[in-house]
């Protein structure tokens, strides 16, 4: 339970820094919104296994 508490606390201040991050670059709402589009459409090239 401890595991699973501590992995979901650290992937949502991830997800937090990542948002403010993007925000404060690119300074307003509409940019920001296309930032996260594209960041969205590059996440579908990333695999999820690595194979050996």
């Amino acid at each position: 339970m401890t595991y699973i508490c501590g992995n979901e606390v650290f992937v949502n201040i991830s997800r937090i820094i990542i948002i403010l991050i993007g925000y404060f670059l690119t300074g307003s709402l509409p940019k920001f919104m296309y930032f996260c589009i594209g960041l969205l459409v590059l996440s579908g090239f990333v695999p999820f296994k690595i194979k050996k």
